[in-house]
């Protein structure tokens, strides 16, 4: 099974490259999927290539959820607060395990355009509502 960061990654690169959720839809409703073999053999044959070249090795720290959520932060407007507001607002310490897990923003963009002016999309744990709720209070923060 594939990471969701790498899924979410996947997803992107075919976003910025004009696959919409309409298109993803229409194929996944089609009788014949054939065409899922052939983008298999296709991802399978580049990989391939890019597997026999010398790799490159990165280091990771962590992802950079600021430029992975840019689309989502922009449709929410005030109404998302990422890791980041987050850490600095109530001295949160992200794990690299919670940041892969931030990083996969489960909702579509037509929920989060429904939602954007009537609920917060933020980077909840290892904060519930009650633990902010607490620390708000305690900081005089209404």
């Amino acid at each position: 099974m594939l990471s969701k960061n790498l899924l979410n990654k996947f997803g992107q690169a075919l976003s910025e490259r004009g696959t919409t959720v309409a298109t993803l839809t229409a194929l996944f409703a089609l009788a014949d999927k054939t065409w899922i073999d052939e983008v298999a053999a296709v991802m399978k044959k580049h990989a391939g290539h890019a597997l026999q070249q010398k790799p490159k090795v990165v280091a990771v720290e962590s992802p950079d959820l600021s430029t992975l959520h840019a689309e989502q932060r922009a449709i929410m407007g005030t109404n998302f607060l990422g890791e980041a507001e987050i850490a600095k607002a109530y001295s949160v310490k992200w794990t690299k395990a919670q940041l892969e897990k931030l990083s996969v923003i489960p909702f579509s963009e037509e929920t989060l355009r429904d939602c954007k002016d009537t609920h917060v999309l933020f980077a909840g744990f290892p904060l519930s509502i009650n633990d902010i709720r607490a620390k708000a209070s305690g900081n005089n923060i209404k």
